[in-house]
């Protein structure tokens, strides 16, 4: 029978796995990811030794490693806590990234596959939004299973759409729904009652039983075990979301088992709407549909159209561009390159590599970098992730090239990648629908009028075509604040009820006095003096707020998970 050639064939499976492929009559070998190298390989070559392993736990076990101050630069700074995809916090350890084969003989071989990057189709039409449909309710039929699922609904359009689609095919009984209930300090209460409420009426609606969860971290912390956070270093996990997410899937096995798939809805937002998606771009008390426009506002300046204007030097008198900027007076932007070639690094940089997600943000908003040497973080990342595709990046490929950036960016992150972790940890398995090559490559040829750009179509649109007008989804439910209580209150912050009024102020205090992090960290490249100043002026009881808070965050759960005496 033929051989069959995985790498050639491999966007023909769907799933989270790692392909091997043995000679052993040659002593030779091939390793592949799954297509959006969901599953992590880590490895690393010394001498006659090599180190394969889907856990850093196993690679380190061996050797100590000096810290990779590129890769810790980028977890530092960038929402998603974690290096993307080819990096590793440790020096002469990499990880595989979908887009490439691992080959051994005699020595490790990496090769980079060619991608197929998709053209917007300005035929999109009923077609297609049917074809969406189609290919939502086969993802969810693939993934469901015959026992239970557990669908961790958060009350957004996301989690809800995936209730109403199994609902759709699924007896009640088949499915229940778990929230959590975020009890961060006594000061502020329950901070997301509105998504609680919401919640109960989707579940009443659809007549299934859910079960909350709280996170109640005013007093008790007995889940920051040695185990807890060894697996959180072990896997690059630096962010918040990865502790709410452990304590979310360990309750959901303690009460259902193993025999169970559970659902998320995660990786929707930038799959349909390059993430801004949360009514939050801009805030106004009085019009949620204002604010759903702005998130479609500042999508559209990372779109085709505005890119197109970029390439040929017409963003100067853009009424959106003007406006996002003056909104953003305290911000300093870069000029526009006179070169396409570097206008194309430009748009793929601002979006991927900076800590404001507006065109022409600099680098230089970025406090933690020394902005002389921040040209080396800049150009490492752009040379291993933008070099190889950057002459096929046009505003005809722009929504399919941030699918595939994506991959190696925010989705493997961990605000993302730890709940297919983390489930696989507690003996589960976590799906996520929105994470399926029909519908991946499908958006990626959705043109920008399907609620990307400025015409009047919803956030989302495909989405919420389908709930309108294929399922049974009760859309007025989503009237009203979205989510969290700085959905009314702007001032509201969830990283200062942590930092300032939980049980986790005096964990952090004691990790911030002790740990040896910040000594690790290249004082060539980091602004030390600044990191000493966030510190200090927390363990004096100083109230940070934006930028500053939000770095002093990533500061404390870098020293608290990376600890070191």
């Amino acid at each position: 029978r033929k051989e069959l050639e995985i790498p050639k064939n491999k966007s023909l499976f769907e799933g989270r796995f790692i392909i091997f492929k043995i000679s052993k009559k040659n002593k030779t070998f091939e390793v592949w990811t799954d297509n959006y190298g969901r599953f992590d390989l880590y490895y690393s070559e010394d001498a006659n030794q090599i180190y394969l392993s889907d856990s850093l736990k196993y690679i380190t076990k061996f050797k100590k490693f000096d810290f990779n101050q590129i890769s810790l630069t980028h977890s530092l700074s960038i929402y998603g806590s974690r290096p993307p995809k080819k990096h590793v916090i440790y020096n002469n350890v990499k990880r595989l990234s979908g887009d490439q084969t691992l080959t051994f003989r005699n020595k490790i071989q990496i090769k980079e596959e060619k991608i197929n990057f998709l053209e917007t189709d300005q035929n999109f039409g009923k077609k297609e939004l049917l074809d969406y449909y189609k290919y939502f309710i086969q993802s969810l039929k693939l993934k469901s299973s015959n026992n239970l699922n557990v669908i961790l609904l958060s009350s957004g359009w996301d989690s809800t759409s995936i209730l109403s689609g199994l609902r759709s095919f699924l007896p009640k009984k088949k499915l229940v729904a778990v929230i959590g209930r975020m009890k961060y300090a006594k000061r502020s209460g329950v901070i997301n009652s509105f998504e609680i409420k919401r919640a109960k009426k989707m579940a009443k609606y659809y007549g299934i039983k859910l079960y909350i969860f709280d996170f109640n971290y005013q007093k008790n912390l007995k889940f920051l075990t040695k185990d807890f956070l060894t697996h959180l270093k072990d896997n690059q996990f630096f962010s918040w979301t990865a502790i709410n997410h452990w304590n979310l899937i360990k309750f959901v096995k303690k009460k259902f088992g193993s025999k169970i798939k559970l659902f998320a809805g995660e990786i929707s937002d930038g799959l349909h709407n390059l993430g801004f998606s949360q009514y939050v771009t801009i805030f106004h008390p009085n019009s949620y549909d204002f604010r759903e426009y702005s998130d479609k506002m500042n999508s559209y300046l990372f779109g085709p159209t505005f890119f197109d204007n970029m390439l040929n030097d017409k963003i100067k008198d853009d009424p959106v561009f003007k406006y996002f900027r003056f909104l953003n007076n305290d911000v300093i932007f870069e000029k526009l390159s006179k070169k396409k070639n570097l206008i194309k690094y430009q748009i793929l940089s601002n979006f991927f590599l900076r800590q404001g997600r507006i065109p022409l943000y600099s680098i230089k908003n970025s406090k933690f970098i020394r902005f002389k040497k921040s040209q080396i973080y800049l150009r490492q990342m752009e040379k291993d992730y933008f070099s190889k595709i950057i002459n096929k990046l046009s505003p005809k490929t722009i929504y399919s090239i941030y699918n595939h950036l994506y991959c190696n960016f925010h989705w493997q992150g961990s605000t993302v990648n730890t709940l297919e972790n983390i489930s696989k940890k507690f003996g589960l398995i976590c799906e996520l629908p929105f994470i399926d090559k029909n519908l991946v490559d499908l958006v990626s040829k959705m043109p920008e009028k399907f609620g990307r750009g400025l015409e009047l179509n919803n956030t989302k649109f495909p989405l919420k075509w389908i709930l309108r007008n294929k399922l049974d989804y009760p859309y007025h439910y989503q009237e009203g604040p979205h989510s969290y209580n700085y959905d009314v209150d702007r001032n509201f912050s969830h990283t200062s009820e942590v930092l300032y009024g939980s049980a986790f102020k005096k964990v952090f205090k004691d990790v911030l006095k002790k740990s040896k992090f910040i000594d690790r960290l290249s004082p060539k490249l980091f602004n030390i003096s600044y990191m000493k100043f966030l510190i200090n002026g927390y363990l004096k009881n100083k109230v940070f707020s934006g930028p500053d808070l939000n770095n002093l965050f990533s500061i404390a759960l870098h020293s608290l998970i990376l600890y070191e005496k």
